[in-house]
């Protein structure tokens, strides 16, 4: 055994391939050795190299020491579950849910010590209401907490997509990290899963979080962005797999989903503006342009106050969820756009601010920028700058 031979054991190595969802073969071909020599590895035949033991502990997203275990690890996040699949509690995570949530507390970590060395004040909406806190109220609160009105929502915005762009953007005023992405990092090849989640919430008094899955619909991230605002305004954290069309045996998530549909989509001002002359179809197209939401959400909306029948939202939804899955392979095809212009929110464009203005005061360690923004090098740190709006 070489000086740079590791004595990890043969199960802990098994356990982490098949954490990795790879096979023998598969894990071979990433090493760059023979199917036999992962074998014998998985056998206690010949001991694996600390080269590729760390290779191996990146590709099955652990920290490289937990291979060093006496025995498999019980890996588990530290924010509550709320997910659920057909109302049944969901527990597994997979190595790209675990990173994705270990890279947002790490950078939680780095902004909250830099907002208390800096001597902010906690964030007093946090935690601010509670379950028995009434719809309308809440309204009011997420109002206040974006520092806009439903006037302004509806004048100021004229699609979705500008509606969206203008709730991160308040969200972040408010200090709030905003971050999305569809893959683990920067790896294009590791997508997060939309089976598996569609948002999760660090809560925290100086530097709370959301994540948005950037896998889901475009239409769909901007109820969740909501959803996941009222857990923020509750104090209760955690993934969710915030739906506005399905049954939660939570009573969280239901509270959650019933005050961003009605932020979102008013009760009685949704029923002023539907006209009974118009068919279903005609209703949903024409608000959708009031209300500046998906047609999803409105479609949800719509049946959820007794305007249109459960039938007829089913088959609706299915045609709208087709044509996105149409949009978004079209999408793929094209590639992914301006590294620069995701990068910002796969960090937050706030903490990716604060971090190169750090780095440019050299109040923190270049190397340690890189880390935190996913960036390699100082020449990608001062393109990023730059389309940050921030002098390089």
């Amino acid at each position: 055994m070489s000086k740079n031979d590791t004595i990890i054991k043969p199960e802990i190595i098994e356990w982490a391939r098949k954490r990795a969802r790879l096979t023998i073969e598969e894990l071979a071909k990433k090493l760059h050795v023979s199917a036999d020599r992962v074998r014998q590895w998985e056998k206690g035949e010949t001991p694996i190299g600390m080269e590729k033991a760390r290779a191996l502990a990146e590709y099955a997203v652990l920290p490289f020491g937990l291979l060093f275990a006496k025995k498999i690890p019980n890996i588990k996040i530290t924010i509550p579950d709320c997910r659920s699949i057909r109302n049944k509690e969901v527990r597994t995570v997979s190595p790209e849910l675990y990173g994705t949530i270990s890279s947002a507390e790490e950078k939680q970590d780095w902004y909250r010590d830099y907002l208390k060395e800096a001597g902010e004040e906690k964030l007093d909406f946090v935690g601010s209401i509670t379950e028995q806190t009434p719809i309308q109220d809440v309204v009011k609160k997420l109002y206040a907490v974006l520092k806009c009105d439903p006037d302004q929502i509806r004048k100021e915005n004229s699609t979705w997509e500008k509606l969206f762009d203008f709730l991160i953007c308040q969200v972040e005023n408010a200090g709030i990290l905003f971050m999305r992405n569809g893959i683990l990092h920067n790896n294009t090849r590791r997508r997060l899963d939309l089976e598996e989640f569609r948002g999760f919430v660090l809560v925290d008094e100086w530097a709370p979080l959301i994540f948005i899955n950037g896998s889901d619909y475009p239409a769909a991230q901007l109820f969740t962005l909501i959803h996941e605002l009222v857990h923020l305004l509750l104090g209760k954290g955690g993934i969710t797999d915030a739906e506005m069309f399905s049954s939660h045996s939570s009573k969280t998530e239901r509270f959650c989903n019933q005050a961003a549909a009605e932020f979102l989509v008013p009760e009685k001002e949704l029923k002023e503006k539907w006209n009974g002359k118009l068919s279903a179809d005609e209703n949903i197209a024409a608000l959708i342009k009031y209300f500046k939401v998906s047609s999803l959400v409105m479609i949800s909306r719509a049946e959820q106050t007794g305007l249109i029948s459960s039938s007829e939202s089913v088959a609706m939804r299915k045609r709208e969820i087709g044509r996105f899955k149409e949009i978004k392979a079209r999408l793929r095809e094209h590639g992914g756009g301006n590294f620069y212009a995701t990068l910002k929110y796969r960090v937050s464009p706030l903490f990716a601010q604060t971090v190169i203005a750090e780095a440019n005061s050299n109040r923190i360690l270049l190397r340690d920028a890189f880390r935190l923004l996913g960036v390699k090098n100082m020449n990608k740190l001062q393109e990023f700058s730059r389309s940050l709006g921030m002098p390089s």
